[in-house]
């Protein structure tokens, strides 16, 4: 792990491989190779132009006189590029996309952090190109429905490393999508009598994907072959590679406990074994070292805590890096290391008796200081008495001082 002593850290490189971002398409949204990464210079997060503030076109301003209408109340979707060196943030989407995101769905980060890519309620696939906004959608054929739904739709598309082609969930089929053409190919069809596939996850060496297949954890190669499952894991969730691909992290049920979801450690030969700790939204640093995780601990009335806690690849050294008390403020979503694992990106919510406000805060790995990332929409109120309530999501790091973050805001009464 690198280590991170300075407010403002110094980093050895600002972007990931060459992708759109270096190179923005004049028109088209077609993700192409990767290609070997240019020497960049150093850039630094800069604490004193941190947090970013995000701009909400239309969205009310608690200190300006009311003037939204009730029909304006659901604002869409928001997509921003905010820069934590310079403190600036550039809004890539301000609307409603034309496909619209099933709820819950995460948008995936393609490797090259060149695109962004989600299923419409099993009709399309959608690419979004960072650089432009631009946005593709293409058709996908129709799967036989099954006997049970994934019980979380979270993940449902997987990048290749390349970034080129998608492994895609359509109820009870696995499709190979080329991301130029949209051309697919019907890899893995699931016994329609059990449930959906779910879970999907591409390795980073691009040899294997792992997946649930309705009925337990499973695996398989991109042309098809080497297929295997394990019957007695069941509700796949939160796949994670180490670096070198030679292990995986999950959480999933067991016969044992189908309701209590616990953390697993794997190699490709799908047999796993219990980690001894509890989490959820489980993230892999990207030197392999440590495993990022959420941890809530329940009390009376609602007043419990929130932890951010991180454990060795073997899930025996354990550390609390962060502690919130959920009655002022709350974790909600998914960490995300940073390219050089010198931060950690995480949403938050602040719960006030009579406001309510989103953010993204990061936090430094290895002095355990947080700092405000990504100052979001608060909660409000429109001229008519309705409100409205808003919330933030980190989606990834496309370089170690850039974030592409997802701000949702809708009417909440």
């Amino acid at each position: 792990m690198a280590a991170v002593v300075a407010l403002c850290v110094v980093v050895a490189a600002a972007c990931g491989p060459s992708s759109p971002l270096a190179t923005p398409a004049a028109t088209s949204a077609t993700p192409s190779p990767t290609q070997p990464a240019a020497t960049a210079k150093a850039k630094a997060i800069d604490r004193r132009r941190l947090p970013v503030r995000l701009e909400i076109p239309g969205a009310h301003d608690p200190q300006a006189t009311p003037a939204i209408a009730p029909a304006n109340i659901n604002f869409g979707e928001y997509l921003h590029v905010v820069d934590l060196a310079t403190g600036t943030a550039r809004l890539l989407r301000d609307s409603q996309p034309v496909h619209k995101r099933p709820d819950y769905q995460r948008l995936e980060l393609s490797p090259d952090h060149g695109y962004l890519a989600y299923v419409a309620y099993d009709h399309y696939v959608v690419i979004i190109e960072i650089a432009t906004g631009a946005e593709r959608a293409f058709p996908l054929p129709p799967s036989p429905p099954a006997k049970y739904r994934c019980t979380l739709e979270n993940k449902r598309v997987a990048w290749a490393p390349d970034s080129t082609r998608l492994a895609i969930e359509v109820g009870t089929d696995m499709l190979m999508l080329d991301a130029a053409s949209g051309a697919t190919r019907q890899m893995f069809r699931a016994d329609p009598s059990y449930g959906e596939v779910c879970g999907l996850s591409w390795s980073p060496n691009g040899d294997w994907i792992v997946f649930d297949d309705g009925k337990g954890l499973a695996r398989i190669r991109p042309d098809g072959s080497g297929q295997l499952s394990v019957l007695k894991y069941g509700g796949l969730s939160n796949l994670a590679w180490s670096p070198d691909s030679t292990t995986f992290v999950f959480l999933a049920a067991t016969p044992a406990d189908y309701v209590h979801a616990a953390p697993f450690v794997s190699t490709i030969d799908l047999q796993p074994r219990a980690l001894p700790f509890r989490g959820r939204e489980l993230a892999w640093s990207n030197d392999g070292d440590r495993i990022v995780y959420l941890h809530s601990v329940h009390g009376a009335e609602f007043n419990w805590k929130d932890y951010i806690e991180t454990v060795d690849a073997g899930g025996i050294d354990q550390e609390t890096l962060l502690t919130y008390q959920s009655r002022e403020r709350a974790l909600v979503d998914a960490p995300f290391w940073s390219p050089d694992d010198a931060f950690i990106a995480y949403p938050t919510r602040q719960l006030r008796p009579d406001h309510e406000h989103a953010d993204i805060d990061i936090i430094n790995t290895i002095s355990g200081e947080a700092l405000p990332a990504v100052d979001g929409p608060g909660s409000f109120r429109n001229d008519k008495g309705l409100g409205g309530d808003c919330r933030v999501l980190p989606l990834g790091w496309i370089s170690t001082t850039s974030l592409v973050t997802l701000t949702e805001c809708s009417q909440t009464e």
